[in-house]
């Protein structure tokens, strides 16, 4: 005698329940998360567009200029918008190399809300004039199109930490280009040493943060999770850069988080409605 089974698994029930808690209370604040998220690799352009569109999300950071044209439709045709936009650019003995697939990413990102992480690895003599160069080269191409860019610390990087990221920002001395936070890299570069209040009261120049649940120390796979989980005291950052007055767009990191991107944003979107909600009853 067969047994009738519901077409619903537990699985697909808990997703549900977690994506109702993301969308029916998502803040409408400058949240987005890098491609990362939503399953880079994995999903096309268009799964990628439906599954933000499903939780919530009304912004993305993408990690691949070369597709960004392309993707440019699927996206705002589901209500999202291209936030961010990250590019690693190189230096060496040889000089300088800038992706060259940025250029027409920047121009079709024209008049767009869209700030550029610009990045810069490698290692050479006079490595902060080369890096300035790129900085120029990236900035002229960013102001044609209307956008500004944040130098990106990435730990072990020319620009490895909040320092290198301030230096350089003013050495270039323009409005338009400013910095990144990082949770992870600064955890990473800082060994989970630093005070969160020391980092926050260095920071100037701020553009955007990128945040995601996290231990102290670690590798990747503690430094990275999704945003309801880890040691780190995601609120406390948050209310400290709100207390300095610091607003500005906030990305969610989720590089080589294991699981399913559904579930994986929506239990990080519905923390970020939790931490929304706390900063918003602060009087």
């Amino acid at each position: 005698m067969s047994t009738l089974r519901s077409p619903f698994t537990r699985r697909s029930v808990r997703s549900a329940i977690l994506t109702l808690l993301a969308v029916s209370l998502l803040p409408a604040a400058d949240f987005y998360v890098l491609d990362n998220c939503v399953g880079r690799g994995r999903l096309t352009t268009a799964e990628q567009a439906a599954l933000l569109k499903k939780v919530g999300v009304q912004g993305i950071g993408s990690t691949r200029p070369a597709s960004v044209a392309a993707a440019l439709q699927a996206f705002e045709a589901n209500g999202v918008a291209v936030r961010a936009l990250y590019t690693v650019a190189d230096i060496s003995a040889e000089g300088v190399r800038i992706d060259p697939e940025v250029a027409p990413a920047i121009q079709a990102l024209k008049g767009r809300p869209t700030i550029v992480l610009l990045g810069v690895n490698g290692k050479a003599p006079e490595g902060d004039k080369l890096a300035l160069d790129i900085i120029d080269r990236v900035h002229r191409m960013a102001k044609a199109s209307g956008l500004k860019v944040a130098l990106y610390p990435h730990y072990g990087f020319h620009i490895a930490s909040i320092d290198d990221a301030l230096r350089l920002a003013d050495k270039y001395n323009s409005p338009e280009v400013g910095i990144s936070f990082n949770l992870c890299h600064w955890l990473r570069e800082s060994g989970g040493k630093e005070p969160v209040e020391n980092v926050v009261r260095r920071l100037r120049r701020l553009q955007t943060i990128v945040i995601n649940g996290a231990d102290y120390e670690g590798g990747w796979d503690r430094l990275i999770q999704t945003l309801d989980r880890g040691q780190f005291d995601i609120y406390r950052l948050l209310h400290l850069l709100k207390a300095r007055g610091l607003d500005v767009p906030v990305g969610l990191q989720c590089y080589n988080v294991p699981g399913e991107p559904e579930e994986n944003l929506t239990r990080s979107c519905a923390a970020w409605r939790a931490f929304s909600e706390r900063l918003a009853a602060e009087k």
